[in-house]
């Protein structure tokens, strides 16, 4: 159901979410191998973690789904920092629109996924 535990739930994996991005990003900046590494792995257990929450949470979304969304927009947030790191705008410019498209597809998918519920 979408009750104030399940928001509280969502909203809880959302903040880790950003938050393991930010590290990890930040700890490319400051070339920190051995941290981004580290955060990396917790932003793709936050996001296993939202793929199953997500899944359970509404029949019509699958985690394998939301798992390939969000690895690809991790992947180009990767690709991004690096692009920035190295001074190459004109990449990092694809990458940023790499980024919106997949975010649309993700909005679509799951206004898919709430329309389909509020048909039963």
């Amino acid at each position: 159901s979408y009750g104030s535990d399940a928001a509280q739930q969502f909203s809880d994996l959302a903040y880790r979410f950003i938050a393991n991005g930010l590290n990890v990003v930040n700890s490319m900046f400051r070339t920190e191998q051995y941290i981004v590494e580290a955060n990396l792995n917790d932003w793709y257990q936050t996001t296993d973690e939202i793929a199953i929450f997500l899944s359970r949470l509404n029949d019509a979304w699958s985690a394998q789904v939301w798992v390939e969304y969000l690895y690809l927009y991790i992947n180009y947030t990767l690709d991004l920092t690096r692009a920035i790191i190295e001074r190459d705008f004109e990449q990092a410019e694809n990458l940023y629109r790499k980024m919106e498209s997949v975010a649309e597809q993700m909005e679509y998918y799951m206004r898919q996924g709430l329309s389909l519920r509020a048909e039963y």
